[in-house]
């Protein structure tokens, strides 16, 4: 599972698992080492069980 942070209007990753998904599907957008989440990205994968805010 995906743990995101939340600084104001930015989510963000740097876990393995962000890494991975963006390789495999391109969810997110990298961005000075961190992967960072739309919110329609990031309510898509909350309700799929992969990403936790």
């Amino acid at each position: 599972m995906i743990t995101t942070v939340i600084i104001g209007e930015k989510i963000m990753s740097s876990s393995n698992e962000a890494y991975s998904l963006n390789e495999k599907s391109s969810y997110g957008e990298k961005i000075g080492g961190k992967i960072h989440y739309s919110p329609t990205e990031t309510l898509y994968l909350q309700e799929n069980k992969k990403l936790v805010v």
